[in-house]
């Protein structure tokens, strides 16, 4: 038996071609509490929670590995179906790749960025989704490789590894499409 319902509380089990799909928690005939989402290989993929019908507490999506200890990949945090709070993502090593800060679905606040070898990326802080200010590193260098300052400047993107991806520049918090590097 894996999930079992008694008197309108208990899990719920869901499946999609044979396999274990979801666990469901239950209460009082309506869905209320933990859900477990499971990969195609049996390990687990997500786990959140649902308070009157909403997300609601922390998310946790895994990467697609291990079955006894998953790799946790992101985790957030919901306020009545909102995301709020931290979000936070990890490489598959379990280092931190970057952490932000959300109020109601909106980066506010600080966000950062790190190399898969734990160098600072990148640092930036958002007011309602408008990026502010931000340095950007380079892999190995302490020095900003470019900067933004009241919304205007450079975005210099590199992947995890320190390879070069893109600048972007933005004028007036937005986005300026027409630079070409």
């Amino acid at each position: 038996k894996i999930a079992e319902i008694h008197n309108g509380t208990g899990q719920k089990a869901t499946f999609i071609e044979e396999r274990l799909h979801q666990l469901i928690t239950i209460s009082e005939g309506v869905v209320e509490g933990e859900i477990k989402v499971f990969n195609p290989n049996k390990s687990l993929h997500a786990t959140y929670c649902i308070k009157n019908q909403k997300k609601q507490g922390e998310e946790k999506i895994y990467y697609n590995g291990s079955l006894e200890d998953p790799q946790i990949k992101l985790s957030l945090y919901w306020d009545d179906d909102t995301i709020q709070g931290m979000v936070k993502t990890w490489y598959p090593s379990g280092k931190p790749e970057s952490q932000r800060e959300f109020n109601q679905n909106k980066k506010q606040g600080t966000s950062v960025a790190w190399y898969e070898n734990g160098d600072v990326m990148f640092i930036e802080e958002y007011d309602q989704d408008l990026l502010i200010t931000a340095s950007y590193f380079k892999l190995k260098d302490d020095l900003p490789v470019s900067q933004i300052e009241q919304g205007k400047g450079i975005a210099t993107l590199h992947t995890a590894r320190g390879l070069f991806l893109k600048k972007i520049s933005y004028e007036k918090n937005l986005l300026h499409t027409n630079t070409h590097f």
